[in-house]
């Protein structure tokens, strides 16, 4: 496999610009900035892509980081191989939102993704039996590695800060910080779950104390819950046992009540039949039977029904003078309709459509240039120069007069501090040599001297005047270099509207595209209109196709070419519909005729078969009236005879009925018993009432109704029962309780102890957090005073290494990571930008 070109379309710093390979090795050489990074990384991506699915790798954030290009919203590349096999692919792969990726056999025009799709992208490394991680380890070698010196800077810290803190001591303030954590961290712990350090677990036994206390109260609660609970059960089993007492008392008194009326009734009874068990029936039941039957069978005969307004013969006649069903349509075919409907639609649509034609044609003026292009143009034209502030220039002037002056300050303190301790250290030796006031005097002398040069050190020091003049001064080359590229651009773009033949204006060149966008619409709408011209010629012509074939099946034939004739032999058929129609209707009666013809007769029959049952059940009436004795030949003075001797013989079995029904009544009373046995039963049942109602409340007793104390005794004694049960349940769980039961005075007493061991904890956290914070001020401390000096370093060799394009950046001391201010003002990391750049910025950072 061989590379013939890359093209990045948006890929880091470039846009549009195609890197050509040789048949052999490719040499890419070039200054920092220049992009072979950025070349290196395109590169890959062309070949390999980046796998599509949910999420990324901490490798592929930083890929995007490194190489995404700013400001644009694409990001996408391309390459052109050639094949062991000849054959020529181009690798396409949109790294923005991983879709529009294909590897595509130039030669055949045929997508070959499939053949080396890898998670979801084609992976042009497959052909060669690797994948795009193999082939990042083994054909696609790196930049060399110095770059490590900032991604692991804690040894180049460590010195710095020793040198600037104790001049080359053996301890640093992060080492005392670091034993202060350790400290922390194995004596105190942090409050995590799933710490074991004394913090965590001083906080567990606080809050388990804390538990146990609350438990302990809830039992006590508990205790006294349980201890109500079966006092109320108590009193409810007591007020259920009563309740059962005057229920069974009421029960009783009810049945003694009940025998009584029994006893009462029964003697009622049998004395009105006086002992003795009335007849079954009467005698005449056979009689009653046949009697019953004439009735019925007379009365359930039917009317008799009119004669039919037309005789059968009448309407067999007419049916006989009808004309035979004519052959053919009687109305229009459902597809003739639909065929001359959509062959007139066709036409109607191929008319208005020919009216519809464009008629003015258009183009635009011939101007070598893209869209894009002229795109660009505009915004260039209309980009502004930026002024450069006016208060710059000042600040620059009165920072560098800052500096002066500081360092003035710096030396006159220096000078008087020198003579202060010269006339200190005369006095102290006139003190031992020639007397007290003498060396008084020279001491205070020298004392004032130097207090005067510490006072001379007030205000800015040299080093702040020295951050404050290096920013003022980046700041205004930043402004001017601003300024130059944009007016470079606008000549830039007008030189280019002057080659095109264009007006460098911004109205000129949108005229231009307005008239691209007028001859492209145009384009667009002839073609439309003559596409859908043919696709309605095409449909007419089926239309009327379908039409003549409609017609042929009905028998009506006509050449489809001629819509004139098409549509008026369609006229023709609808007529002949219209003819036949009227021949059938009229024959269509035959059935009605037939179909009257038939319920004629069949009422003829019926008229017959009614009266036949009407004689039949006359003659059995007059023979039950005779047999009842009554005479008469008409059967509706028989059927009133015998619906009275009916009558007579229904209140006749009322009475007997009622009498069986007492005899019933005095058997169900005595219930096998005899007379006396019952009145004993009674007597018995009151006896029994009168005891069960002693020691009860009478007014209590009195409330209860009849006939529910039964009803209502089976549910009063389950309910007895169960609360019975209830309360010796509770009892025993009662006296298991007490045997479990916990101090609340202990648990109070262990939760003080775990409350002050926490305390105790809490105190050395706080003390160690105190020094802590004291040391990390003073590295602080130290860290200002070491980064100008790294600040001043870096911009002094910064515009040197990358041919001024860069010339000011800001260093964080503590990590030693370096960024750089671009070309919009905005600071970016200096390892964002090429290896080599970087590995430059990085040895820069130690002070020469």
């Amino acid at each position: 496999m061989r590379i013939s070109s890359v093209t990045a379309h948006a890929f880091g710093p470039f846009r549009g610009e195609t890197l050509e390979f040789a048949d052999g090795m490719t040499v890419i050489v070039g200054d920092n900035e220049s992009g072979k990074s950025s070349w290196h990384a395109a590169i890959f991506a062309a070949l390999c892509g980046m796998r599509r699915r949910r999420g990324s790798s901490r490798a592929e954030q930083e890929f995007a980081r490194r190489h995404r290009p700013w400001g644009d919203d694409r990001w996408l590349v391309s390459a052109t191989l050639r094949l062991d096999d000849d054959r020529v692919i181009e690798m396409r792969q949109d790294l923005a939102n991983r879709v529009d990726c294909h590897a595509f056999d130039i030669t055949l025009g045929r997508d070959v993704s499939a053949e080396v799709m890898n998670d979801g992208t084609p992976d042009a490394s497959k052909w060669l039996g690797l994948d795009r991680s193999s082939f990042l380890a083994t054909a696609c070698i790196k930049q060399g590695q110095i770059l490590q010196v900032t991604e692991d800077a804690d040894a180049l810290q460590d010195h710095l800060q020793r040198a600037a803190a104790t001049a080359g001591g053996a301890g640093t303030a992060a080492k005392a910080i670091a034993r202060l954590n350790n400290f922390a961290r194995e004596r105190i712990g942090a409050d995590r779950t799933n710490s074991t350090k004394p913090l965590r677990q001083a906080w567990i036994s606080v809050e388990t104390a804390q538990n146990a206390l609350e438990k302990a109260k809830s039992v006590h609660d508990e205790y006294t819950n349980r201890l109500a609970q079966i006092s109320e059960l108590r009193q409810r089993l007591a007020e259920a046992k009563q309740a059962v007492r005057l229920h069974e008392a009421a029960s009783a008194r009810d049945e003694a009540l009940e025998l009584s009326r029994a006893t009462s009734r029964a003697k009622e009874i049998h004395e009105r039949l006086g002992g003795v068990e009335p007849p079954s029936a009467l005698e005449d039941d056979d009689l009653a039977s046949q009697v019953t039957g004439a009735l019925a069978t007379w009365r359930s005969c039917p009317p008799v029904s009119p004669p039919p307004q037309r005789t059968s013969e009448q309407i067999l006649n007419e049916i006989r003078a009808l004309p035979d069903h004519p052959e053919g349509d009687t109305e229009p075919h459902n597809r003739v309709i639909q065929a001359e409907k959509a062959a007139r639609e066709a036409q109607i649509q191929l008319e208005s459509h020919s009216r519809s034609a464009p008629r003015t044609e258009f183009s635009a003026p011939d101007v070598p240039a893209t869209d894009q292009e002229l795109f660009d143009l505009i915004q260039a034209i209309q980009l502004g120069v930026p002024d450069i502030p006016a208060g710059l220039s000042e600040r620059v002037r009165a920072a560098e007069g800052a500096v002066t002056r500081a360092q003035q300050r710096e030396r006159t303190s220096i000078i008087f501090i020198a003579i202060g301790a010269t006339l200190a250290a005369i006095g102290l030796l006139l003190l031992v040599t020639v007397g007290i006031l003498a060396g008084i005097g020279a001491v205070a002398a020298g004392t004032a001297v130097g207090v005067y040069g510490v006072l001379q050190r007030s205000g800015v020091s040299s080093t702040e005047a020295n951050r404050e003049f290096a920013e003022a001064r980046a700041a205004l080359q930043a402004a001017q270099h601003r300024a130059q590229e944009a007016h470079a651009l606008r000549q830039h773009a007008a030189a280019r509207c002057t080659a095109l033949g264009v007006s460098a204006t911004p109205e000129a060149l949108r005229a231009v595209l307005d008239a691209r966008t007028t001859e492209r619409e145009y384009q667009r709408q002839r073609a439309n209109w003559e596409k859908l011209h043919q696709e309605l010629v095409e449909a007419n012509t089926r239309a009327a196709s379908m039409l003549a074939a409609a017609l042929n099946e009905r028998g009506h034939y006509v050449n489809a070419s001629d819509s004139e004739s098409l549509f008026a032999a369609v006229d023709e058929y609808r007529r002949t519909c219209r003819e036949r129609a009227e021949l059938a209707a009229r024959a269509s009666r035959k059935a009605d005729l037939e179909r009257e013809l038939q319920v004629v007769l069949q009422a003829e029959r019926k008229i017959l078969e009614d009266q036949r049952s009407r004689d039949q059940a006359a003659e059995q009436l007059i023979v039950a009236a005779r047999e009842c004795g009554t005479e008469t030949h008409d059967p509706v003075e028989a059927a009133e005879a015998l619906q009275r001797w009916l009558d007579h013989r229904s209140e006749r079995l009322a009475e007997l009925d009622s009498k069986r029904d007492e005899w019933t009544e005095l058997q169900r009373l005595l219930d096998g018993q005899s007379l006396e046995e019952l009145e004993a039963s009674a007597g018995r049942a009151a006896l029994r009432a009168k005891q069960l109602a002693q020691d009860l409340d009478e007014n209590a007793l009195a409330s209860i109704p009849e006939l529910v104390a039964d009803e209502r005794l089976p549910e009063l004694r389950r309910a007895a029962a169960d609360t019975e049960r209830r309360l010796l349940t509770q009892e025993g769980e009662l006296q298991q309780f007490e045997r479990h039961f916990e101090s609340v005075s202990e648990a109070e007493e262990a939760l003080a102890r775990a409350q002050a061991k926490l305390d105790q904890v809490r105190e050395l956290k706080e003390t160690v957090e105190l020094t802590r914070g004291f040391l990390e001020r003073a590295q602080e401390q130290i860290h200002r005073d070491i980064t100008p000096i790294l600040v001043a370093t870096l911009r002094k060799w910064l515009p040197k290494i990358t041919h001024g394009r860069y010339s000011d950046a800001t260093i964080d001391p503590a990590t030693l990571q370096v960024k750089v201010r671009i070309e919009s003002g905005q600071l970016r990391e200096a390892h964002l930008l090429s290896h080599g750049t970087a590995e430059l910025t990085a040895l820069t950072e130690i002070p020469h």
